[in-house]
């Protein structure tokens, strides 16, 4: 999931870079809105992968750390490549940036389903009767299920 909406968002930056007009800019740039979700993935990701609860916050952490900072530093960079480069040049660098993200992610990213055939249940059925009491009795056992 991660490398397919890093891949939506470069292919959304390279469409913004040869839109000719508003409407088509603004169809790649939906394109790059629905790729650009990738902050509960990681989240989830890290989650499953590290188990060490005092890990797992500091990962956290850093997930969201970085993600800030690519919200305060990004602009600036933006308006940097804008005013020597031009408008359109910012698309080729976050295209860039994207693809080299995605290259990373390609080479150092384990596949974190881990070979199971039976996954978690999907959205629907999250808030079944099952899984509410279970989380109300671990809720009253001091975040421990019943029987454990």
């Amino acid at each position: 999931v991660v490398l397919a909406s890093l891949l939506a968002c470069v292919l959304s930056y390279v469409w913004c870079l040869f839109a000719e007009d508003v409407y088509t800019l603004m169809l790649a740039r939906l394109l790059g809105g629905a790729g650009g979700g990738t902050l509960p993935v990681v989240q989830a990701m890290v989650l499953d992968v590290v188990k060490n609860p005092e890990q797992r916050a500091e990962c956290l952490s850093r997930v969201n750390a970085s993600f800030g900072m690519a919200f305060a530093i990004g602009p600036a960079l933006g308006a940097v490549v804008n005013e020597y480069y031009g408008k359109r040049a910012v698309f080729a660098v976050v295209a860039f940036l994207g693809l080299a993200c995605a290259a990373a992610a390609a080479a150092l990213l384990e596949e974190t389903d881990g070979g199971r055939k039976n996954r978690r249940p999907a959205p629907s059925n999250i808030f079944s009767a099952s899984s509410l009491s279970s989380s109300s009795s671990r809720t009253k056992n001091g975040g421990r299920a019943a029987g454990e």
